[in-house]
C-alpha cells in the first residue's frame, strides 16, 4: 500500500553484528540463511546478535517492522539521487529494538 509504485524502506538503527555472527555465520552466509531464519515466520520481525564495545558484551535483540499494510508515516516519495527512472520510495522509521538476552546466537525456532 502507500504510494502506488513506490517501494518502502524501514529505517533501524545501527549495530554492529556479534563476533560469533561475523567469524562463522557471514562467511557462509548463503547456506546459513537456507537452515536458520532471521525472520519470524509472520514475517514482522528479525532476531539478530549484536556486540556492544563499550561494555564488552553481546545481546540478542529482536527488531518488530511495522505491518506492511500500515501507511508510512513520510508518504512524500524520495528519487534515488542521480536516478530518475529507479524506484522513488518512503522512509519509515522502526521501533527501537529490544534486548531479549545475552548471547552470540540466535535463530528462531521452526515451531
Amino acid at each position: 500500500h502507500g504510494t502506488k509504485g513506490c517501494g518502502t524502506l524501514s529505517q533501524g538503527r545501527w549495530h554492529v553484528p556479534s563476533s560469533n555472527f561475523l567469524q562463522d555465520c557471514l562467511p557462509i552466509f548463503e547456506q546459513y540463511s537456507q537452515t536458520h531464519m532471521l525472520w519470524n515466520p509472520a514475517e514482522d520481525a528479525v532476531v539478530y546478535s549484536a556486540r556492544n564495545d563499550a561494555e564488552n558484551a553481546e545481546y540478542i535483540e529482536l527488531q518488530h517492522f511495522p505491518p506492511r499494510e500500515a501507511q508510512p508515516e513520510f508518504p512524500t516519495p524520495v528519487h534515488q539521487e542521480d536516478a530518475p527512472f529507479e524506484l522513488p520510495y518512503t522512509v519509515r522509521p522502526t521501533p527501537p529494538a529490544v534486548v531479549v538476552c545475552e548471547g552470540s546466537f540466535c535463530v528462531w525456532s521452526p515451531c
